[in-house]
């Protein structure tokens, strides 16, 4: 079967990792004449000094939280971070009133960084520092430090700053970088214990972090210290062993990662992001569902309310394709906590997904009510509704998405909406008028005019469109593939060919172009041999793609090789539940006299598409003179001769594929 979807990913679920960090701390800074400078007025030039000073070594950790070694030690939080202004306002305090001597340290500093004299930047940003104590500006010093690799000096500077706050953990890994790269390996193992040692539930970001600056350096200092460090976390503390577990897994040491972060579930069996880490890695171990599901039993049984594990083993199941049980855990997430953004948003979509619309519909609703920004929900919302053919309504919702994210994708959905409601011209019209940002997004409306025309079965006008764009773009790989399957579609042999070929020279390991070729050979002509050599190659990039297989099934089908066709669409069937796959496999079957077997394949697929063409087609061809199997097969027969347009919004590709 050829792919259509193009070489893009739908999105997933929305995946947020711990919070992040700054100093936000801005403070006033007297004089003692008659007017007042702000800090950030005079820390302004020299921030921009730390950013023109270019040397090797790195500043102070960045505030992006690291992801872990493997999706199996992925994190997801998904609970909006809020801005307490009032917590913000009270870090606010004054500093040493501004001299004379002050302000030419400072105004000294930033002159010699517009000058490229760094060191003497450093040398006048530290006096001004030992005499202010402000944050702010030891922030930028120690940056500066390790930047210019005076690690000494960042190490006093760090030590001068920690003596008013000893428990800033970013000054606290700043240090330890300073130690490492000062090859004071046993100062930076000692700081680094001491400060996972006083984390606790909650601040797995600084974990995190720890784990993150001990994996990042060179082989040899990285061997040591994580020896030390691992040594030293195998005392009975929680928050430290943990801290060791995250480490292994960036080590990739995977056995020593489970039996870590067991051990922490054993000092605190309450530990949410703990118990979350083990479902995760259990669900990703080969044939584990069955370990997983008993872990989630056993810590939900033990903490009934725990609301992101509940979620997240939800969603765990959905990539399972175990939908109702994953619906049954959200329910329970949503009766405890009913204004539970992420449960309900979450099964919003499974329903979705599903075609419960009207469920998923009030839960859309809920949440975008109940969210500062609604965006992705409301273009969801309008999907359905679209579907409905409910475009009055659909209309206002997409016009009311502005955040840049969804914008493109609600105005293209937008186009379709207009089309429908007016003619093709006009939704051709609104598609070309979109402002887009760039090449790709240029691209992307050419294929959206393009999928658009085929919608109204206006293939002819597709098929000049993308000739057109291809003068343009002779190379453009997705206008390649584009046109390419359309010339499919049209047994225009010789263009697909043209078409896929030059797409193979362009990207020789694009496994959807192998398949498109080879299964338009293989279906249109009796170029058996070479269908089935690009097929395989195609199968070597993508060994588990069911498109793929579903392919080599029926070119083996047209070899005459029915045994294995029907081992490859089996496998293809079992990876993905399709219309089209369900169609072959059927075909094969019928054609083997397992013809029971083939209606209850057939039947299956009219469950997951029941307006699919190819379907449809095989069933007819099949059961055009068995008047009461295909009575049997479905009851509504005007299923069976009655396609609808369909119309495609282009955000959601596939949930769940």
């Amino acid at each position: 079967m050829i792919e259509t979807v193009g070489f893009g990913q739908g999105p997933s679920f929305r995946q947020k990792y711990l919070g992040t960090w700054g100093f936000d701390n801005i403070h006033t800074m007297r004089t003692r004449h008659q007017h007042k400078l702000s800090a950030i007025t005079l820390i302004a030039p020299i921030m921009a000094m730390v950013l023109l000073v270019g040397c090797a070594s790195d500043p102070i950790p960045d505030a992006e939280i690291p992801e872990p070694a493997s999706d199996s030690q992925q994190v997801i939080t998904t609970a909006d971070a809020d801005t307490d202004s009032d917590t913000a306002e009270q870090d606010i305090q004054p500093v040493t009133d501004l001299t004379a001597e002050l302000l030419y340290d400072v105004l000294l500093a930033s002159i010699a960084a517009q000058r490229q004299q760094p060191d003497v930047a450093l040398e006048a940003l530290s006096r001004a520092v030992y005499v202010s104590r402000d944050k702010r500006l030891n922030a930028t010093a120690i940056q500066l430090a390790l930047r210019l690799k005076d690690y000494q000096k960042a190490i006093e500077l760090a030590r001068l700053m920690l003596a008013d706050e000893p428990d800033n953990y970013r000054v606290i890994l700043s240090l330890a970088s300073a130690q490492i790269e000062s090859e004071k390996i046993e100062d930076a193992t000692d700081t680094l214990v001491q400060l996972g040692r006083d984390q606790k539930p909650g601040n797995e970001a600084v974990m995190q972090e720890i784990a993150a600056l001990i994996a990042r350096q060179e082989d040899g200092t990285r061997d040591e210290l994580s020896r030390r460090f691992l040594e030293a976390a195998k005392e009975d503390h929680p928050s430290l062993v943990f801290t060791s577990a995250l480490l292994a897994a960036r080590l990739n040491q995977d056995e020593e990662f489970r039996k870590r972060l067991d051990q922490t579930l054993e000092l605190n069996p309450a530990w949410e992001v703990a118990a979350i880490l083990k479902l995760t890695n259990l669900a990703d171990i080969e044939d584990a569902g069955s370990k997983m599901d008993t872990w989630a039993a056993s810590f939900l049984r033990r903490f009934p309310d725990s609301e992101q594990f509940r979620v997240q083993y939800a969603r765990l199941l959905i990539r399972n394709n175990k939908f109702d049980r994953a619906l049954s855990e959200l329910d329970i997430v949503m009766e405890q906590n009913p204004e539970s953004k992420d449960a309900m948003f979450t099964s919003a979509v499974v329903n979705m997904d599903q075609k419960e619309f009207e469920r998923a519909k009030i839960l859309f609703t809920r949440y975008i009510e109940a969210s500062n920004n609604g965006d992705q929900a409301r273009l969801y919302l309008a999907e359905i509704l679209i579907e409905e053919e409910h475009y009055d309504k659909a209309s206002p919702l997409l016009r009311q998405i502005q955040s840049r994210q969804y914008y493109l994708d609600a105005q293209i959905a937008l186009s379709g909406v207009i089309a429908q409601q007016n003619n093709i011209d006009a939704g051709l019209n609104y598609l070309r008028n979109i402002d887009v940002r760039g090449e790709e997004e240029s691209v992307r409306l050419i294929l959206e005019q393009d999928s658009l025309l085929r919608d109204f079965n206006q293939e002819d006008r597709s098929l000049e469109l993308l000739t057109d764009a291809l003068e343009e773009r002779p190379e453009q790989p997705d206008l390649l593939y584009s046109r390419g399957l359309l010339a499919a579609q049209l047994n225009k042999i010789e263009l697909i060919e043209r078409d896929m070929r030059r797409l193979i020279e362009i990207q020789p390991e694009n496994a959807h172009a192998y398949n498109a070729l080879g299964y338009t050979l293989a279906d249109q002509t009796e170029r058996y041999d070479e269908a089935l050599e690009l097929i395989s190659k195609a199968l070597e990039y993508r060994p588990d793609d069911p498109f793929i297989l579903d392919s080599m099934g029926w070119v083996h089908y047209r070899i005459g090789n029915n045994d294995k066709a029907i081992e490859y669409l089996e496998r293809a069937l079992e990876l993905k539940q399709d219309a089209e796959i369900a169609a072959h496999l059927g075909e094969v079957l019928w054609i083997t006299g397992k013809r029971s077997e083939a209606e209850k394949i057939w039947n299956q697929g009219m469950e997951w598409g029941p307006e699919n063409a190819v379907l449809l087609k095989t069933i007819d061809k099949f059961l055009e003179n068995q008047g009461d199997q295909q009575s049997a097969l479905h009851q509504d027969n005007t299923l069976l001769h009655t396609r609808a347009i369909e119309f495609r919004v282009p955000l959601r590709a596939s949930m769940f594929a």
